[in-house]
């Protein structure tokens, strides 16, 4: 018998999908792309190619690889969230698995309804262009409702001269511009692979053009604030971080003669102390058990500590209020220790502020919790309804953004997950912040990966509003960033290790567009989306009057 090879179009389709894959897999387990973020440019086209130049795709093929590659992208890069769901929620391993499963394919629906409307513009005789693509994803991405906040952009995060664009228009618009790209790449691709001269031509340009109005912008931004920084007096703040290196879950048979945490920052802190000495403000990252109030933290001498050195601290802590009147309760732990607790009527995790020859604080109440650890979905979902007191089972929400005034400084707060969200650091900037930090808990994450890309997040706050960021974090992923996004040689803190960072920074006197207008400019984008899919069913009709 002869040999029997694949028809060619199963081969390209085979060699397609593989691409596809492929490009998820680096883009999720690779991100952010420190060495090589020139890739964030590339790793979308496959997805882009596949649904405009690839044949005959249509609503269905569109809707499957669309949602394939967002889910598995987002799946690749939050593998860690099982450890999250096992060690903060005390789920099994198959509710865990079933829970992320549910998680990823929600994460992946924006990119599966812009495969489907890719489909459709196919089927109505309109392939859509990179513009169209770019308008359409970047809307999608904005209107479904965020569970956790960690976009693809994230990939490009120690490109400085790329993201400068977000003080322009925010994270979403380095999300444009980045689809824009990818699209103009798959563009390229197409015209070399048919011999299409022309068309490959007027990619090639468009994406060289593009490109260097990005850069261009970038060089010149950063250029302009380092000059303004060099030029500047008595507008620096120096600020010191604390990495104790605190993890979040501790083994059940050892938690006795575990360490608390206050004993294992004295240690931290003693270690450096030169690097705190003449700070302005020092920072300790969110730990679930210290708490500045409490006996432990007096008697393990960190206090002493803190009082000698005579500068502000903000730390993190729970805040209860028990609810009056509430009967106490007993709960049974798996250690079979019989613990009484309070019914509250609410609890907050909250930064606290200690100051020399002063009492411990309240400054800020954390606004968004984390869904399914902090806070249900139903909660998430509907803010609005306020839990019925006497249930411990959920964080409260906190209502303002609680500046800290250091000296001739305003400082605002966030808890770890806060940094996602851009609007909560609007309304601090609008009230005049000119520092942010973030308190963070990375213990969690047994992927130093992970920790980057929650430094990621707060990077871009940094450089949408032009305010320089310290990020503190228990065991890896701190750093000092810049107003221009760039991380401070040596203040990236390792994953797992002992760490004390200090640097000043740079506070700069602007207001960004962004801050000002947020994402108005999205509705350009629907405009163009309204315009193609007008066009498509204009053409759509055309065709089917010729076959009449």
């Amino acid at each position: 018998m002869g040999q029997r090879y694949l028809p060619v179009a199963c081969l390209k389709a085979l060699f397609g999908w593989g691409l596809l894959l492929g490009a998820a897999l680096v883009l999720g387990l690779f991100s952010p792309l420190e060495k090589t973020p020139w890739l964030a440019c590339v790793l979308l086209a496959p997805l882009i190619h596949m649904l405009n130049h690839g044949g005959r795709t249509g609503i269905l093929k569109g809707l499957m690889a669309g949602w394939i590659f967002g889910t598995l992208s987002w799946a690749f890069g939050t593998f860690w969230l099982l450890n999250a769901m096992e060690s903060l929620m005390d789920l099994a391993f198959w509710q865990s698995s079933l829970s992320l499963a549910g998680i990823w394919l929600y994460q992946g629906s924006p990119f599966a309804l812009f495969g489907a409307l890719c489909g459709w513009m196919n089927r109505k005789g309109a392939p859509a262009g990179p513009l169209f693509c770019a308008s359409l994803l970047t809307l999608l991405l904005y209107l479904r409702p965020v569970l956790f906040p960690v976009s693809w952009t994230v990939a490009v995060t120690f490109w400085p001269g790329f993201i400068q664009i977000a003080d322009l228009g925010g994270e979403l618009l380095v999300c444009f511009c980045l689809i824009w790209v990818n699209g103009l790449v798959a563009d390229v691709f197409s015209g070399m692979r048919q011999r299409k001269v022309k068309n490959f031509a007027v990619s090639f340009i468009s994406l060289f053009i593009l490109l260097a109005l990005v850069l261009g912008y970038g060089v010149w931004r950063i250029a302009m604030l380092n000059g303004e920084e060099r030029e500047a007096v008595g507008r620096s703040i120096r600020v010191a971080s604390v990495q104790p290196n605190v993890p979040v879950r501790w083994d059940s048979k050892n938690i006795v003669n575990f360490k608390t945490d206050e004993t294992l920052c004295l240690e931290a802190l003693t270690r450096n102390p030169d690097l705190v000495r003449d700070a302005d403000l020092l920072l300790f990252p969110e730990l679930p058990r210290m708490d500045c109030r409490s006996e432990e933290f007096e008697k393990s001498g960190l206090r002493a500590a803190l009082e000698h050195l005579r500068i502000p601290v903000l730390m993190h802590g729970k805040e209860e209020i028990p609810a009056p009147e509430a009967p106490v309760i007993h709960r049974l732990e798996a250690e079979d220790r019989s613990i009484v607790e309070e019914k509250l009527e609410a609890r907050y995790s909250a930064v606290f502020a200690l100051d020399h020859g002063k009492e411990c604080a309240l400054v800020y109440r954390k606004r968004i919790p984390v869904p399914f650890s902090e806070t249900s979905l139903y909660s998430y979902f509907f803010p609005e309804r306020i839990q019925k007191p006497g249930l411990k089972l959920w964080l409260s929400r906190g209502s303002k953004p609680g500046l800290i005034p250091v000296g001739d400084f305003s400082v605002q707060p966030m808890i770890c997950f806060e940094s996602g969200f851009p609007e909560l650091v609007r309304e601090g900037v609008g009230l005049g912040a000119n520092l942010l930090v973030e308190l963070s808990n990375d213990g969690w994450f047994f992927s130093s990966r992970a920790e980057k890309k929650h430094l990621g997040m707060a990077v871009f706050r940094a450089v949408e509003f032009r305010r320089p960021l310290v990020r503190s974090s228990n065991s890896g992923g701190g750093a000092h960033v810049r107003a221009t996004g760039e991380i401070v040689e040596g203040t990236l803190t390792p994953h797992d290790t002992v760490w004390v960072t200090q640097e000043a920074l740079f506070c700069p006197d602007v207001s960004t567009l962004f801050a000002r207008r947020g994402y108005v400019w999205l509705w350009g984008a629907v405009l163009i989306v309204c315009w193609h899919m007008r066009s498509a069913l204009g053409r759509g009709r055309k065709a089917l009057s010729c076959r009449v």
